[in-house]
């Protein structure tokens, strides 16, 4: 990993020091730690550095900001070296020297040695990382003070896909989505002079594909973002490998987690996880069949995937009154069991394979309970349902089914680019995070970085992408969306249609 980081670095317009020292000025770590201690007032405790970050008050680019009522003053290095009033205390210092701003840094101490605002952190670091964050504060807000993968003239952003193996046609469509979008989007000036462009590093489907490309697109790509890069289950390496480069990514094709803890700080999933999407069911049959209060049942497999939908299942069925009167996982006997208990409704959570054996065996028993179904997880198996049990069955999907006239824009693309309404989950899944990809580098100004991309997705709030319910993202929200719209079968065409609109599960 250490080496992925610094041929990174390597690649860039500042030296090496000097992109250390950035990581030091705008997050108080180097190689993702504390670098030292700061310690505010008098009698302050030392605190991590990482805690009072230089571009927390001074800004990214160093143009000074307004924190607490408090104004911080300008560190570009051209100010610095020259006489200046401080916004702050108002009384006038003369030019400082690296020297002496070694000593603000260390001592807070202005160069005639009158103490700086008692706001101001005194840092303990070791001398070769003060050396190194001095050397970026001379290049602080200059022209080749970029994040990789931005240029004067493009934003180069990547994406992991298969393009080879038994998933390229479905890497191959959400290349096309994208491709098609992101050239759209650089028509007529592009986002503040700059074309986007994507660069498309092949996963071959498989998880250890999906680092190996990761890895390319970050070190030697170097580009800016990643965008729709194809997830495999249960792969966690990738995302580490984002988090400790600290690369956005937007909307991976994946199914989203339900976090119990703070969640991976740099990946932004579009559609809701397993645990929201069973809420969301609980509320509809509840509402469908209020003022009865149906008898639950849940047969599982054995992926986190899985737990979530039981664990959505019992949060919801709490608040709305209803009882699972069975949970058992996915063995032989289960069905028969969840028989016994006289269940109105069975909710499955497992693999395409395991719906459509359940849906067998329910059919064989004959007046069973309403078997309930994930897209998500099991669309595989619908088509392999009996009759009788498919003309009952309810599906939960995690957007409603694209529609014609709240999808123009994404309808409109595909049209001007000749593109089959083929793998239309994965285009719209490729539509909906290229498209919250280009809004948030609308609203993050000319000169993107990606401290600001992430904090401007942070406040992304209700943003309508037309093929997925509105998202919102925040600084402990990293799933845009809750929710689900529940399916039926139509017997006679055996498509889907639905049957309830978008559906917020309550709290």
């Amino acid at each position: 990993m250490r080496m992925l980081l610094v041929a990174a670095l390597l690649l860039s317009a500042l030296t090496l020091d000097q992109q250390h020292g950035r990581e030091i000025y705008r997050r108080g770590k180097f190689a993702g730690s504390a670098v030292g201690t700061a310690t505010i007032g008098a009698e302050g405790v030392p605190l991590p550095s990482s805690s009072f970050a230089c571009a927390t008050c001074h800004g990214i680019w160093g143009e000074g900001s307004r924190e607490s009522g408090i104004e911080p003053p300008s560190l570009v290095w051209k100010r610095l070296m020259s006489p200046a009033v401080s916004p702050v205390t108002s009384r006038r210092r003369t030019a400082y020297t690296p020297e002496t701003l070694r000593r603000a840094i260390t001592a807070g101490v202005d160069p005639s040695g009158a103490h700086l605002h008692p706001g101001m952190p005194r840092y303990s670091m070791p001398d070769e990382r003060l050396t190194e964050l001095l050397a970026y504060l001379e290049r602080l807000g200059d022209d080749d003070d970029t994040d990789p993968g931005v240029t004067a003239t493009s934003i180069r952003v990547g994406a992991a896909l298969p393009l080879s193996g038994p998933l390229e046609p479905a890497g191959r469509s959400i290349r096309e989505t994208l491709e098609q979008l992101f050239a759209d989007a650089s028509r007529n000036g592009g986002i503040y002079g700059r074309r986007i462009e994507l660069v498309v590093e092949d996963s071959g489907g498989t998880a250890a594909g999906l680092l190996e490309a990761t890895r390319r697109l970050v070190a030697g790509d170097r580009v800016f973002a990643l965008v729709s890069s194809f997830e495999t289950a249960g792969d966690m390496d990738a995302g580490r490998l984002v988090e400790t480069a600290e690369i956005p990514l937007i909307g991976p094709v994946a199914l989203s987690p339900h976090d119990k803890n703070l969640p991976n700080a740099y990946v932004f999933y579009l559609l809701p996880s397993l645990y929201d999407q069973a809420r969301a069911v609980v509320d509809f049959i509840a509402a469908k069949e209020a003022p009865r209060h149906p008898r639950l049942a849940v047969i599982y497999a054995g992926t986190a995937l899985d737990q979530d939908v039981v664990d959505g299942l019992r949060s919801q069925a709490a608040r709305d009154g209803l009882e699972i009167v069975s949970e058992q996982s996915d063995v032989p006997s289960a069905v028969t069991t969840v028989l016994a208990r006289q269940a109105n409704y069975l909710v499955f959570a497992g693999d395409g394979a395991g719906l459509a054996r359940v849906g067998r065996e329910l059919d064989q028993a004959g007046n069973g309970p309403v078997l309930v179904g994930f897209i998500s997880t099991a669309q595989s198996g619908v088509g392999q349902l009996p009759p009788s049990v498919a003309a009952r069955a309810l599906f939960a999907a995690p957007a409603l089914p694209p529609d014609t006239r709240q999808a123009s824009a994404f309808f409109s693309l595909l049209q001007a680019g000749h593109s089959p309404r083929t793998y239309l989950g994965l285009r719209t899944s490729a539509f909906a995070a290229g498209s919250v990809l280009l809004q948030a580098l609308r609203s993050s100004g000319s000169r993107p970085n990606r401290d600001s991309l992430v904090g401007t997705l942070e406040r992304l709030q209700h943003f309508e992408t037309g093929v997925t319910a509105p998202l919102t993202f925040g600084p402990n929200r990293r799933v845009g969306s809750a929710g689900a719209v529940v399916l039926a079968l139509d017997p006679a065409s055996h498509d889907f249609v639905v049957v309830s609109g978008w559906i917020a599960p309550k709290n």
